[in-house]
């Protein structure tokens, strides 16, 4: 179903007037890597204009009953999260606040990125301090989740994306890798986790920053969140920027939201293991949207997550073994890529 159904304009047109507007034009906008599709209403009360974000989520491929549960969770911990106005649930439409058509990633710039990422650093010590009842309600991430995530890396990246097969000794290397990533992440320090934390999921906002695209959020890893900001898969910053964030955030959030104890060296491995678990996924997932979805927009982020992978796993000796692997495939991967996105 598309927003020109009549259906969904029956149900639409119901839903602004519930609201006291009148519809003048509904714009599509860029989707992301679900199945949900997004539009910005406009519309009109007594001469005023404003705009509301409508959804179409598909019930049975979303977990739209996720998504109010944890939206009203947030918003009721003081966290800029979607605004629910109406729903039918039955066939996934959403009418929402449009809390802002600017999303982190158009404003971020070496000179500015700071004065951003630090305010965002303590919203994820909010994230630490929801409730912890709720909080283990919504499952958790742990150590078979996030093993079997990793399994992406090899069905699609090396065997559907590379088109290769793993002999016996490569393939006892990867899951001896992948284990060990699941075991060492799976015993950090556990709290709310959005699990896509980054720059096309943060919009900014006159009062702040707002999250979007929370529905996925388990109990788990400590590390997850900040790791998928400061390693971002769309944006790429220095190694030394990086180093000042670690530093910043773990006195800024760890040190007075973490209970456990966790020593600044101890921190910056957990966030390097969580960083590999994450990227090894993305790489996964980036070639499914493109070979299975034909969403080839995430073919070109996906050099900066196999530097990601290739540098944290060559700077553990746990995982060099496999860094060192990965990084002989750097002259494949970059025929495979130029040949997807039509360059020499």
């Amino acid at each position: 179903m598309d927003f020109s159904h009549p259906i969904f304009i029956q149900w639409l047109k119901t839903a602004v007037n519930d609201q006291q507007y009148i519809i003048q034009r509904v714009e599509p906008l860029a989707g992301d890597a679900g199945f949900r599709r997004y539009a910005r209403v406009y519309v009109q009360k007594d001469s005023v204009n404003s705009t509301f974000i409508v959804v179409i989520s598909p019930p049975q491929l979303e977990k739209n009953a996720r998504f109010i549960s944890i939206a009203l969770m947030l918003r009721q911990s003081g966290i800029n999260a979607s605004h629910i106005l109406a729903t039918e649930l039955v066939l996934g439409f959403f009418l929402l606040k449009d809390m802002s058509s600017t999303h982190l990633q158009d404003v971020l710039k070496p000179n500015t990125i700071d004065m951003h990422y630090y305010p965002l650093f303590e919203l994820l010590g909010s994230f630490y301090s929801l409730p912890q009842d709720k909080v283990n309600a919504l499952g958790q991430y742990d150590y078979d989740i996030l093993l079997h995530e990793m399994g992406l890396f090899k069905d699609w990246f090396v065997s559907e994306f590379l088109q290769l097969s793993l002999d016996e000794s490569t393939d006892f290397v990867l899951k001896n890798t992948q284990h060990f990533i699941a075991y060492q992440c799976n015993l950090q320090p556990k709290v709310f986790v959005h699990r896509d934390f980054h720059c096309r999921n943060i919009m900014v906002c006159d009062d702040g920053y707002g999250v979007i695209d929370f529905q996925d959020a388990l109990h788990g890893p400590y590390t997850y969140d900040f790791v998928s900001l400061v390693k971002d898969c769309y944006t790429v910053s220095p190694d030394e920027k990086i180093k000042k964030w670690m530093l910043q955030f773990y006195r800024q959030c760890v040190v007075h939201n973490i209970k456990q104890p966790i020593e600044i060296n101890q921190f910056i491995t957990d966030v390097t293991i969580m960083g590999l678990q994450r990227h090894i996924k993305v790489l996964g997932i980036f070639c499914r949207l493109y070979l299975r979805d034909g969403k080839s927009r995430y073919l070109c982020d996906l050099p900066t997550v196999y530097q990601y992978v290739v540098q944290a796993a060559l700077s553990l000796p746990e995982t060099r073994e496999f860094g060192l692997w990965l990084k002989s495939l750097a002259e494949i991967f970059t025929q495979r890529l130029y040949s997807l996105i039509g360059m020499p």
